[in-house]
């Protein structure tokens, strides 16, 4: 399957690219939660 072939030659590259996508969504979600705290009455 050509996915395989893909997931195989693109692996370190994914992982990395990856890795900066949770690491955004851990921040957005840590703003997003400091925001409410700030905002809540």
């Amino acid at each position: 399957m050509i996915w395989e072939w893909f997931c195989l030659k693109m692996a370190a590259r994914w992982r990395s690219i990856c890795r900066i996508h949770i690491h955004n969504a851990e921040i957005a979600k840590w703003r997003a939660d400091l925001w409410h705290r700030r905002s809540r009455r």
